[in-house]
C-alpha cells in the first residue's frame, strides 16, 4: 500500500516540475533517502513526541537542498505522517526519470566479480536489446550463477548452475 501512495507523491512531483526541477528533487531526495538507512533517523521520524516541524527542520538540516519543492513535499509528508515514505519516494522517482529519459541502472550478481569490461558487455548487450540505454553494476553474491536485474523494466534474468544440474539430470533419467 505504501507503495501505491509513494507512486501519488511521484505523479504529482511530475506533472508539477519541468525536468531541470526533476533532477534538482530527485537528487535532494536521494540524499535523504541514504539518511534513512540508519536506524536512529527512523526512530527520531516515528517518535510522536518529536513535533512535525521539529522533524522537517531536522530532515532539511540533513541534506544541503534549498528548492523550495524540497522543503515543500517534507512538510506536506509530516503533516500527513508520511515522512517513512521518502525512501520509496526517491526511488520511484529515480525510476520515473529514468524511464522518461530511457535510461536504466541494473544489478548484476555472481559469485565472482566480474571486470568492468565484462559488465560494459553485458551493459551494451541488454542495451541493444532493450533499445535503452542501460547501466549495469557488478555484486557478488552467494548465488550459484549469474542474476541481472533492471529494476526500472521489470526484468530479472537469471541462469543458476545448480538448477541447471536438475534439470539435465532429469532430462537424462526420462531418455533413459
Amino acid at each position: 500500500m505504501s507503495l501505491a501512495i509513494s507512486k501519488k507523491y511521484v505523479k504529482a512531483i511530475i506533472a508539477s516540475s519541468d525536468d531541470a526541477e526533476l533532477e534538482v528533487l530527485s537528487s535532494c531526495l536521494l540524499d535523504l533517502a541514504g539518511c534513512f538507512k540508519s536506524q536512529k533517523l527512523k526512530n527520531i521520524i516515528s517518535f510522536p513526541g518529536v513535533k512535525p516541524e521539529e522533524k522537517v527542520g531536522f530532515l532539511l538540516s540533513l541534506i544541503d537542498c534549498k528548492n523550495d519543492k524540497v522543503k515543500n513535499l517534507i512538510n506536506l509528508l509530516a503533516q500527513n505522517k508520511r515522512l517513512g515514505l521518502i525512501p520509496e519516494i526517491a526511488k520511484s522517482l529515480l525510476d520515473q526519470i529514468s524511464a522518461k529519459k530511457g535510461e536504466y541502472i541494473g544489478n548484476v550478481y555472481t559469485q565472482k566479480s566480474l571486470s568492468e569490461a565484462e559488465l560494459n558487455d553485458l551493459a551494451k548487450k541488454f542495451s541493444q536489446h532493450f533499445k535503452s540505454d542501460i547501466k549495469l553494476s557488478g555484486a557478488t553474491d552467494k548465488f550459484n550463477g549469474a542474476k541481472v536485474e533492471l529494476d526500472g523494466l521489470g526484468v530479472e534474468v537469471s541462469f543458476s548452475v545448480d538448477r541447471f544440474k536438475s534439470q539435465l539430470s532429469e532430462y537424462i533419467l526420462k531418455a533413459i
